[in-house]
């Protein structure tokens, strides 16, 4: 019994840090935009600076390299970067507009 009571709550744990990340997310990429907008800078540029760094794949890594766990580490960095390439460009392409023009 305790079992499933441990199962639910670590559930609903999730269920509220999933919703907290989202959320937060959502409110750093309006600031995001704005940044861009006021600065004149491109949004892939400061997407790259700003969004690029992972800390939650940073601190697995260094968790794993500190527990002798390399291939963690390592599979860690490739299946976040094969998600975050996948998810960026797939998600792009469902709203890219192509305006082809003639050319004389």
């Amino acid at each position: 019994m305790s079992f499933f009571v441990d199962v639910i709550i670590w559930f609903v744990l999730f269920a509220i840090g999933y919703l907290l990340i989202y959320y937060s997310t959502d409110f750093l990429i309006d600031i995001l935009k704005d940044f861009s907008r006021q600065w004149n800078v491109s949004s892939i540029v400061s997407g790259i600076l700003i969004l690029g760094i992972d800390l939650e794949e940073s601190i697995v890594s260094l968790l794993a390299a500190v527990g002798h766990l390399p291939y963690l580490s390592l599979g860690n960095l490739i299946g976040n970067t094969v998600i975050a390439v996948a998810i960026s460009f797939g998600l792009s392409a469902l709203f890219l507009v192509f305006q082809l023009e003639r050319t004389p």
